[in-house]
């Protein structure tokens, strides 16, 4: 799958990263979008993200 990010969105959502505004769901969300941006694989994402393919792919969308 591929997410297109510009530089305002993919800037904004690495400060999400960082805030403790944003809920470790959220935060989670933020680096699947973020690692499927860069083109990182599935494997590679479920395994440094502790999460399923389907959670992937639930966010995702």
């Amino acid at each position: 799958m591929k997410i297109l990010l510009g530089d305002k969105d993919k800037n904004t959502l690495q400060r999400w990263l960082k805030s403790r505004a944003v809920g470790p769901k959220q935060k989670l969300r933020v680096k699947i979008i973020l690692m499927t941006a860069e083109g990182r694989p599935t494997e590679e994402l479920m395994s440094l993200l502790n999460v399923s393919n389907p959670t992937l792919n639930l966010w995702r969308k």
